[in-house]
């Protein structure tokens, strides 16, 4: 439940990213397939989310470096 006691909850991620955010998206898609129908966690959840993260990171780190190599380009 760390997940939720930090506020980072899909609904959080879809606001920050906005509503076609993949990462929100992905989030939400762990809950619902690692999740019971008691709530209770099951399989792998936090792997899962591990996965959109890493996704999301690697797509920031992609923008932000051709943002660099423009700007370094305007030079």
């Amino acid at each position: 439940m760390f997940f939720f006691n930090t506020g980072l909850t899909p609904q959080f991620m879809s606001n920050y990213f906005g509503l076609q955010s993949r990462s929100a998206s992905c989030i939400a898609h762990c809950q619902e397939i690692h999740t019971d129908e008691n709530g209770n966690k099951i399989g792998e959840r936090g792997w899962c989310k591990v996965g959109c993260w890493v996704e999301t990171v690697v797509k920031a780190v992609t923008a932000t470096a051709a943002v660099l190599v423009a700007v370094k380009q305007l030079d």
